[in-house]
C-alpha cells in the first residue's frame, strides 16, 4: 500500500510539474502573442505612419526653405547685376546718352559730326535736338 501511495504521490508531483510547465509555456506563448499584437496592431501602424508623415513634412519644409534661400540669393545677385548695368545709374551721375535713329547710340565725335538730328537722354528725360556743326 505504501508503494501504491508513493507511486500516486510521484505521479501527482510529475503531473503537477507537467501542468506547471505547460501553463508557463502557454503563458509565455500568450505574452509573445500579446507583444506581437502590440507591435503589429493597426493602431501602432497608424501611429508609425503619422510619425513618418511628420518626419517627411519636416524634411520637405527644410528642403523648401533651402531652395527658397538659394533662389533668393540668385534674385539678389540678378538684381545687383541689373542695378550695376542700369543706364539710369550712369545718367544719375551726370552723364548723357546721345542717340540717332539711323545709327543708335552715338559713341564717337566722328559719328556725331555726320548727324543733323539727335536724341539726348539725361536723368530726368530725353529731348530731340537739331545739330549745327561748327567747323
Amino acid at each position: 500500500m505504501e508503494d501504491l501511495q508513493s507511486k500516486i504521490v510521484s505521479y501527482k508531483n510529475t503531473l503537477n510539474n507537467l501542468i506547471d510547465f505547460i501553463l508557463k509555456e502557454k503563458s509565455n506563448s500568450l505574452e509573445l502573442l500579446k507583444r506581437n499584437l502590440d507591435v503589429n496592431s493597426p493602431y501602432s501602424y497608424i501611429v508609425n505612419e503619422y510619425n513618418n508623415i511628420d518626419r517627411l513634412k519636416e524634411l520637405m519644409n527644410i528642403k523648401i526653405k533651402t531652395r527658397l534661400e538659394k533662389e533668393r540669393e540668385k534674385l539678389i545677385k540678378a538684381n545687383s547685376l541689373l542695378t550695376a548695368h542700369n543706364p539710369m545709374n550712369i545718367l544719375n551721375k551726370g552723364y548723357a546718352v546721345i542717340e540717332n535713329e539711323k545709327i543708335g547710340v552715338v559713341n564717337t565725335i566722328q559719328n556725331l559730326k555726320k548727324l543733323d538730328k539727335v536724341k539726348i537722354t539725361l536723368k530726368d528725360g530725353s529731348e530731340e535736338f537739331n545739330l549745327k556743326i561748327k567747323n
